[in-house]
């Protein structure tokens, strides 16, 4: 045995230093190019037709633009000049960039005329690069001396957020110039990443070579090391509707410190810091890097007026997310570090409840982890969106559920009070998933004390899930029934009525729902597509971990039991009825009257109750003698780094 652990060891120091070796190539041959690349990000651009004459500023004037960067370096800034080429260059031109905060000139340079040809562009890079930048203020000032015929081009209209100003006088538009810097943040945001890598591939190894062979263990070592990769290279407000939910977010925190939640015109009160973070969607180099800086900004804690009004969703929905903000405020962290702590401890709760879920699940424990380790998944769980906290508790109450089923002897008050708890705190958020809560009801009566005890259990379980629901989400559940009047002019959104009044096309609309874009459907269950919606992973890989969840489904060694014939019948036709709830609220809320199809629905809103119908595929005919977790933990793993790798290089991509 002993032996056998020692080259079980060898085995993972070779797989660690390929692994290794193979991160070092990547940064060699892919990263290290671009993190050395510089790029512009104040970027005042002009034609001809755009600039005023600046024979007014002939002579001896000085030109002030102030700037306020919003990364943490500048390398370089550049500046557009007109020259007069008639009369000779005799002229000086003197330009300083000015720490006003500090009250400082960072470096200066003097200009010969004669260097300018016409309209030039000039570049005045700096002795050592200027860092911690975010969010301060500076000037660059230029000053021409009496015999000079050159000057900075000015635009003729506003072009950015402060205006120029000439001997004091402030003019209507900008100077023409740019701002510079690298793209070395990438070199600390890649090390994070190998280290959390290397970090995830040696435990998940340890684990195996000690004889743990439990999936809860592998689920919980992949989602750790994993989605803190995925906190890493997704930043906030890359999450599908993440800025939503960020609002949303904010005012709960409003409401937890006893502070004003909107102002008069329904926008949420926020820090100041919270609200100088711009919404950056796209995953990009120039994104990613004003994310990066904005980690270094200093705290204001000034109260003002957020640019969202708050989403109609209970506090529940967000708690999670809501924690870390929460903390973030408490111990005044800036913006980005408190979205971070938002993330993280979402995060935190996921990967808690999945743990647990899978623990006491008397089987199909690979298959809930595969799902819950999908790309798709673990982005949700690293996100402000409410999914974090809909999967996590969806599959908990699934697992309690089949626990209840199958090991527990005798169903207690303590049991029906843990499925109420998670039902009504999981079924608020999103009204469809109040189905999931059926599956209590494969419980057999046989569980109960008697079927008194049952029936009562199963009366005032739905009565009080419905009144939680009801009674959370009533302006919703008002706005989904809607007007029945056909004639709507609404562009967006149907109602019951319209959807009923002409059935041929309704049906049309149903079919190309379910059938010509199932492909869509399948990919972003697992997630084909990331971030919000441009980060593409390749069909091979997402084949993979289908190949994967297939493979789980012959996990469970030795075990025999299975669900029945009734209550996978009860398990189907609750996923049919959410399916077709989560279609109809799509038709109802988002689909133009003109679209061939439900417009808006994408695969992650069929994660909740995925395990659930999988269950239902578990027979005789998936039994298998051999234990095959650690093969499926270990091809998760792979896949996951190969996402990863494809992340990296669309972003990577994007400076080409």
């Amino acid at each position: 045995m002993k032996k056998t652990k020692y080259k079980n060891w060898c085995v993972l120091l070779l797989l660690m230093i390929g692994l290794g070796s193979m991160i070092l190539m990547f940064y060699y041959y892919k990263v290290r190019e671009v993190a050395n690349q510089e790029r512009s990000y104040i970027n005042i651009a002009a034609s001809s037709e755009q600039i005023r004459d600046s024979s007014f500023f002939w002579g001896e004037h000085e030109i002030v633009q102030q700037i306020r960067p919003e990364e943490n370096k500048i390398t370089k800034f550049c500046i557009m000049f007109q020259r007069n080429m008639e009369v000779p260059a005799e002229g000086i031109l003197h330009v300083e960039l000015y720490d006003v905060q500090n009250d400082t000139v960072v470096q200066q340079w003097d200009l010969h005329e004669s260097k300018i040809q016409g309209i030039d562009y000039q570049i005045f890079p700096l002795a050592q690069p200027l860092k911690n930048t975010a969010g301060r203020i500076y000037q660059i000032r230029v000053s021409a001396s009496a015999d000079c015929h050159a000057f900075p081009a000015v635009t003729n209209y506003k072009s950015y957020s402060y205006k120029a100003t000439v001997d004091g006088e402030q003019l209507l538009g900008t100077m023409v110039f740019n701002v510079q810097s690298d793209n070395a943040f990438l070199k600390p945001i890649y090390v994070v990443f190998s280290v959390i890598l290397l970090l995830g591939v040696l435990c998940l190894g340890a684990v195996y070579i000690l004889g743990i062979r439990r999936p809860e263990v592998y689920f919980l070592i992949l989602g750790i090391f994993m989605g803190s990769m995925y906190i890493v290279l997704f930043p906030p407000n890359v999450a599908p509707d993440e800025h939503a939910h960020m609002a949303a977010t904010y005012a709960d925190v409003d409401k937890i410190l006893m502070r004003d939640v909107t102002d008069e015109k329904g926008k949420v009160y926020v820090r100041a810091t919270d609200a100088d973070i711009t919404e950056k969607m796209q995953l990009t180099l120039d994104n990613m890097a004003y994310d990066y800086g904005q980690l270094f900004k200093v705290t204001d804690t000034t109260m003002v007026s957020y640019n969202r009004a708050p989403i109609a969703v209970p506090m529940i929905a967000h708690l999670p997310q809501t924690v870390g903000v929460l903390i973030g405020n408490l111990f005044h962290m800036n913006g980005m570090w408190t979205l971070y702590m938002g993330k993280i401890t979402a995060l935190l709760f996921y990967l808690l409840c999945i743990y647990f879920a899978i623990k006491i699940l008397p089987w199909g424990k690979m298959i809930m982890a595969v799902i819950a380790l999908f790309p798709m998944s673990l982005e949700l769980a690293a996100s402000y969106s409410y999914d974090c906290a809909v999967n996590a508790l969806s599959f908990l109450f699934i697992a309690y559920t089949m626990y209840l089923i199958f090991e527990k002897n005798v169903v207690g008050w303590k049991d029906c009070l843990f499925l109420l708890v998670v039902g009504s705190w999981m079924a608020p958020c999103k009204v469809a998933y109040i189905f999931i809560c059926g599956f209590a009801f494969a419980i057999p009566y046989r569980k109960f004390k008697n079927k008194k005890a049952a029936l009562v259990f199963k009366v005032a379980f739905v009565s009080i899930l419905l009144i939680a629901t009801v009674g959370i989400r009533s302006t919703m559940i008002q706005g989904l029934l809607g007007s029945s009047d056909s004639s709507s002019t609404s562009e967006v959104g149907w109602t019951i009525g319209q959807i009923l009044s002409d059935p041929v096309h309704s049906l049309g609309v149903l079919f190309n729902t379910y059938f010509e874009q199932m492909e869509y459907y399948v990919g972003t269950i697992v997630g084909k597509s990331l971030g919000w919606f441009q980060i593409e992973i390749p069909w091979h890989i997402i084949v993979g971990f289908i190949l994967c969840l297939a493979y789980a489904l012959y996990a469970d060694a030795g075990k025999v039991m299975y669900l029945k014939k009734w209550q996978k019948a009860l398990a189907i036709v609750l996923s049919v009825i959410m399916t077709g709830g989560i279609v109809l609220s799509m038709w109802l809320d988002f689909t133009p009257s003109y679209w061939g199809n439900v417009a808006g629905v994408q695969g992650r809103y069929f994660l909740p109750f995925l395990p659930m119908l999988l269950f239902t595929i578990k027979s005789k005919r998936t039994k298998y003698h051999e234990n095959i977790e650690n093969k499926i933990a270990i091809g998760m793993c792979t896949l996951q780094i190969l996402t990863f790798f494809e992340v990296w290089l669309t972003i990577l991509v994007q400076s080409e």
